[in-house]
Parts: structure tokens; C-alpha cells; sequence
């Protein structure tokens, strides 16, 4: 057993696909990225004004998203701790990566991970809190905290030979 030493309450605690990294979000206002197999902390994102309510790793464990109280979503490199995206008004938790990791949907919007550049915004239903994709990024869910919800057909939200294939096929239909 390893022991890992933060100050204040936590609010995630969450391991990368290969197990190899854990997060921790800190009512301090900084996120933690730890090494598993030494138990030593590696970074200490700061960034959110408030509370990091969740993190979550991508598919290949180069970024990290987080959430905070702040009503900001933050994407990090988590190998120089460098923030690459801010999104702002994003009043839900978790962030969350699309299968391939190019895209990030968190509150109401689906935005390209590395940039922050907007893909979708689906907070037309409630003021969404969760949001999710379909494994084949076709589709985004969402809930509120009232219970409203939605599903959405995301064209855009595909990889790229899809969108191709699929502008293709609406040019020669």
C-alpha cells in the first residue's frame, strides 16, 4: 500500500486507462496528478478559482480534463502540466472524452480537446450538467439536474474519414 498525502477534502479520485496515473481534485482549487507506481505527486494544476469537482484522463492519457466550481472546464497536458483549452460556463461535471480522445464534451458543449475550439453546443435542453458521447461520437446525451434530458445526432462530433465520407454522400445525394 502506498499512501498519498493532499491537504483538505477531495472531491475525485480518478486512475488513466493504463493505470499508470491517478488524479485527485482538491477543494483547494488544485488538481493533482500522481505517479501510481511510486506514489509521489508529479503535477499540481492550479488554475479553477474554486473547488476541482472532477478529472478525467484521455483514452491515451495525455490530457486531463477537469471541472471546477468556477463553472470552467480545463484541459491539461499531463506531462508539462500546461493548461491547453479553457472552456467557460461550463456549469457540469464530469468532462468527458470522446472515444479517440480528439474531442471533449462538458456541460453543453463538445469542443476539440487539444484547442477548445467549439464542435457542438447541445445545452438546449435544461442547462445540462452531464454530458456524454456515443463510442462512434455520432450521438451526445445529456442531463440536467432537474432531470431534463436529451439526445442529439452530432455529425460533426466524428472523425474526420466519417465527416468525409459523409459530405460525400450528401454531395451526391
Amino acid at each position: 500500500m502506498r499512501r498519498i498525502r493532499t491537504r483538505g477534502p477531495q472531491f475525485c479520485a480518478t486512475f488513466s486507462a493504463d493505470s499508470k496515473l491517478l488524479v485527485t481534485c482538491g477543494g483547494d482549487g488544485v488538481a493533482r496528478i500522481w505517479n501510481v507506481d511510486s506514489g509521489e505527486r508529479q503535477l499540481s494544476l492550479r488554475g479553477h478559482s474554486g473547488w476541482v469537482l472532477s478529472g478525467t484522463f484521455s483514452p491515451d492519457g495525455t490530457l486531463l480534463a477537469t471541472t471546477g466550481a468556477d463553472a470552467t472546464a480545463r484541459v491539461w497536458d499531463t506531462t508539462t502540466g500546461a493548461a491547453v483549452a479553457v472552456l467557460s460556463g461550463v456549469r457540469g461535471y464530469p468532462a468527458v472524452f470522446s472515444s479517440g480522445g480528439s474531442l471533449l464534451a462538458a456541460g453543453g458543449s463538445v469542443v476539440e480537446a487539444r484547442t477548445g475550439d467549439p464542435i457542438a453546443n447541445v445545452a438546449t435542453v435544461g442547462k445540462p450538467a452531464v454530458s456524454t458521447l456515443s463510442p462512434d461520437g455520432s450521438l451526445v446525451a445529456t442531463m440536467s439536474f432537474s432531470g431534463a434530458g436529451a439526445l442529439f445526432r452530432c455529425d460533426l462530433c466524428r472523425p474526420l474519414p466519417r465527416l468525409l465520407a459523409l459530405a460525400k454522400q450528401r454531395l451526391a445525394g
